[in-house]
């Protein structure tokens, strides 16, 4: 090994390589000598055909001394390697956070949506998430699916609604989509946000959300996404004793399971869907006319009903079948879907909806609910118990909803009845 000596700068020194060159010189190695506590204390840096100079070694000699007389900082080379590195790791991990985080600001609405739905598939009622699998495959993906996260704003929300309110129906009578349609499709644009910036990545950056900009659709008196007013959808047709007639005749002939649902609807206020999805086990108090609904929209209950109802029910019991009414629904039982159509084909056969192009008058199979209802009401039972027969969570919907149907069926009764009482004088 050559013989070490000094550079000519204070604190550095070298040591020339036996064989090897450098360019026309020979291999240098430098070498810092400091104090540390009266003693001096050598520290190798490299060779000068790794990349240092001399020009370099007294700059590190420069700082450790500085260092040194303040008492701030590394105090040694091995010290300044340390922090070197733990700035390399530390400005490495800050650009891969940086990557990840690019990575996730082109999260598109599609794949957003797809996590959302994977969420919501265990989260929601089964309904509500077919509700919002329609609404994302026939009218959101079209139009957001390849668009970034990011790139949403309430601009491209408003041109989603835009677009929605002159789309036509893919079904039904209506020239555009209804307001209902609209307002769900953007509530689930909503619901995906939501999710998105209440999530987390993976569990591995839990404080990593995978959207961390502002909904773009809000409730806003005066915002450019302010959802559209909700419609009034409520069913302000009731039928009368005539109408009642017609419509037990028209489903009698057309299946006995159509007249006992319409029977059952008539009687006990139940939703289609309800009564459609009625098990024998069901009926275990029926001795007692009680009915229990499981797991329905407004939860667990139970229904009485009259004694006009005994025989069918006895009769679905009695069956060998599971469901009351059996079909080619994906559970075994017919679908609520093909029981309203049915409903509304009859309705439409014997001139119930004749001359009315306001859904709310119309004949629909929710007319039986709100026909029970108001039936009830001016029988006098009591609006609590007409909750809770119904299913309702608040008594203000029941009230709502039926309360002002009452005086004018009251009225509309008294003058069908005088119709169908008038003696006809003999004398004319």
């Amino acid at each position: 090994m050559s013989k070490r000596y000094h550079s000519g700068i204070s604190g550095v020194f070298c040591r020339d390589h036996k064989t090897r060159r450098h360019g026309r010189k020979m291999d240098v190695y430098y070498i810092i000598r400091l104090k540390k506590n009266g003693k001096a204390v050598d520290e190798a840096l490299g060779w000068a055909s790794d990349g240092w100079t001399i020009e370099e070694a007294a700059r590190y000699v420069g700082i450790i001394k500085k260092n040194m007389k303040s008492g701030i900082g590394p105090q040694s080379f091995k010290e300044l390697q340390a922090e070197a590195q733990e700035e390399r790791a530390l400005l490495a991990a800050q650009r891969a956070e940086e990557r990840r985080k690019k990575r996730i600001t082109h999260l598109n609405f599609e794949e957003a949506a797809a996590r959302f739905m994977e969420w919501a598939r265990y989260n929601t009622k089964p309904k509500t998430h077919v509700g919002y699998e329609q609404h994302l495959r026939l009218h959101i993906l079209p139009e957001l699916g390849q668009m970034p996260l990011a790139e949403i704003t309430t601009h491209e929300i408003m041109r989603l609604r835009a677009k929605l309110e002159k789309k036509k129906p893919t079904r039904g009578r209506g020239k555009t989509l209804a307001a209902s349609t609209i307002t769900g499709c953007l509530g689930v644009v909503r619901e995906v946000f939501n999710y998105c910036i209440e999530t987390e990545v993976s569990a591995q950056y839990p404080d990593t959300k995978l959207f961390t900009g502002e909904n773009p659709v809000k409730h806003k008196k005066f915002g450019a996404a302010k959802i559209l007013p909700k419609k009034d959808n409520r069913n302000l047709r009731v039928l009368y004793d005539d109408e009642v007639d017609a419509i037990l005749h028209a489903s009698h002939a057309c299946s006995n399971d159509q007249y006992h649902i319409t029977m059952i609807a008539l009687h006990t206020g139940m939703r289609e869907q309800e009564i459609v999805s009625l098990q024998r086990e069901h009926l275990t108090a029926i001795d007692r006319r009680i009915i229990h609904i499981l797991d329905s929209k407004s939860g667990t209950r139970t229904v009485s009903f009259p004694p006009v109802l005994d025989e069918i029910m006895h009769m679905r019991k009695d069956a060998t079948r599971n469901w009351l009414f059996s079909g080619n629904g994906v559970n075994g039982h017919r679908t609520a879907a093909s029981v309203s159509r049915q409903f509304t084909r009859i309705a439409d056969a014997i001139g119930l909806n004749t001359g009315i192009n306001d859904n709310r008058l119309r004949a629909t199979f929710h007319t039986l609910r709100s026909t029970y209802a108001v039936r009830m009401l001016v029988g006098g039972m009591d609006l609590e118990n007409l909750r809770l027969q119904l299913g309702h969570r608040d008594i203000g919907t029941t009230s709502k909803n039926y309360l002002p149907l009452v005086e004018s069926f009251r009225v509309e009764s008294v003058a069908r009845a005088h119709q169908n009482g008038f003696i006809k004088r003999l004398d004319k």
